[in-house]
């Protein structure tokens, strides 16, 4: 009887997990339609702006960022993968709340440019904070943005 259960218990948990698997790559804001929590968390004129870019296909010019390692420099590329993928990581991002913890500045940043020449940026303190507005917002899960923007 309990191996029963155990096999049982193996089938559903293969089944569930299974179907609730995502291709690596894709964003599950952009690809899914979710809209990602930090899309849905930051509502600023100009992150929506970005949002719509990408939703219908078209992308922005650049995405340029800062990882304050004290190995690093600030990088920007216009290479259409690494601009999906710093999309697709963000999208990803799990904001759980406010936070009134604060850092005295902001320590690394991923900024997108436009078409238009409007700038949406992304100031982080840490790797767990988030600053949108004059607010802090706790990250839960960074979507992995911190190890691909490391590799390039």
């Amino acid at each position: 009887m309990k191996r029963f259960l155990l096999l049982l218990t193996c089938i559903l948990s293969a089944a569930v997990f299974s179907g609730c698997t995502r291709n690596s790559n894709a964003g599950a804001g952009y690809n899914d339609k979710v809209n990602g929590f930090l899309f849905v968390s930051d509502t600023r004129a100009v992150t929506q702006a970005l949002v719509k870019v990408m939703d219908s296909g078209d992308l922005p010019e650049s995405v340029s960022w800062f990882y304050d390692d004290g190995k690093h420099e600030p990088v920007t590329t216009t290479d259409p993968d690494m601009i999906k993928a710093v999309f697709n990581a963000l999208s990803n991002m799990i904001i759980v709340g406010q936070t009134t913890e604060r850092v005295s500045v902001d320590q690394h940043y991923i900024s997108f440019k436009l078409k238009d020449g409007t700038e949406c940026r992304f100031d982080f303190e840490t790797q767990n904070y988030i600053h949108i507005g004059d607010q802090n917002y706790l990250v839960e899960s960074d979507g992995n943005i911190w190890a691909l923007l490391k590799e390039n």
